[in-house]
């Protein structure tokens, strides 16, 4: 058996905060699927570059929750970026997922 990865779950940034304490947080809608707290969301810079990134928290009306689905607004707590000029409003985020595919 093999691994490769899918993308699903798509989320659009609309805001961007970096807050002490707690990192950058982006808010936004889930168009698709779901997400979960411990995912790992990737999205391409504007230099093309692919990064990854940690879903560390989501938090739902001021309410932190471990999972956001289709039509919520919510805002996400990322961990691995260092700064906010990292992402920009309009980013698509997506899942990586792993799929165990037989070979």
């Amino acid at each position: 058996f093999a691994f490769s990865f899918v993308a699903s779950a798509i989320y659009i940034v609309n805001d961007i905060f970096d807050i002490t304490g707690r990192g950058i947080v982006v808010t936004g809608k889930v168009l698709s699927d779901h997400m979960r707290t411990g995912d790992i969301m990737q999205f391409v810079q504007g230099n093309g570059v692919t990064r990854n990134v940690v879903v560390s928290g989501i938090e739902r009306n001021r309410q932190l929750c471990n999972e956001a689905k289709y039509g919520d607004i919510v805002g996400v707590f990322l961990k691995g970026l260092r700064n906010k000029s990292e992402i920009s409003i309009g980013t698509q985020l997506s899942i990586k997922e792993q799929k165990q595919v037989e070979q």
